[in-house]
């Protein structure tokens, strides 16, 4: 059949985004001129791209895919990323020094690390606690996930990766007792307290000393 334009609440800031910078760069009211384009043009480009992703996953079989592959990439950089910031973290890619900081697998900076991992790790958790066979993979990518920030020492990334788990298993819990009350059997509660047992054991484990006093310092 014929496609059809999706639409999504979220096009509005983002357009907005662009018609202001636009305006600036028009009115000349920007200090930066050049500055002022280059930030108009890198909006359209990103609305453009959230236009086109919203249009492609409204199939659910490529969203599906696509979370599958995420989480997967995700899996990749955290062992990459342990592997490199425990024997040569002073270096990226083992060959290039670096003045200050930690590389944490292809980033210089462990706040952005973690910023891409904070977009995967509520994926990581759904698959994680859906019924299948695959079930302990995804907790122990999760678990990989989570501890990877941990040891990467950003204080903002823990914090959301923490509250992200949080709020799934609440979500997932409530989901859990609507359908007890539908028929659902009364032990579908115990792979959320399996999960959160887990996620406080790679707390422990992975460096809560260090993540403490990156929080006291």
């Amino acid at each position: 059949g014929s496609l059809r334009p999706v639409w999504n609440p979220f096009y509005l800031p983002l357009a907005l985004a662009v018609v202001w910078t636009a305006a600036q760069y028009a009115l000349g009211l920007s200090v930066d001129r050049y500055q002022t384009r280059a930030e108009m043009l890198k909006w359209l480009a990103l609305w453009l791209l959230f236009a086109l992703a919203c249009q492609c996953f409204t199939d659910q079989s490529i969203r599906r895919n696509f979370r599958t592959a995420l989480v997967w990439l995700g899996f990749a950089l955290c062992a990459f990323g342990l592997a490199q910031y425990f024997s040569a973290g002073d270096t990226m890619y083992w060959s290039i020094p670096l003045p200050e900081g930690k590389a944490f697998g292809p980033f210089v900076n462990r706040n952005h690390f973690a910023t891409l991992m904070e977009l995967i790790v509520p994926a990581a958790l759904l698959l994680a606690l859906r019924p299948s066979e695959q079930r302990l993979i995804y907790v122990v990518v999760y678990g990989l996930m989570a501890g990877a920030v941990i040891v990467g020492g950003s204080r903002v990334g823990v914090l959301l990766v923490a509250l992200e788990t949080i709020v799934v298993l609440i979500v997932m819990g409530a989901a859990s007792r609507r359908s007890r009350g539908s028929g659902r059997p009364a032990h579908a509660w115990l792979p959320l307290a399996g999960l959160a047992a887990a996620a406080v054991l790679v707390f422990a484990v992975a460096g809560s000393q260090k993540v403490l006093d990156r929080f006291e310092a």
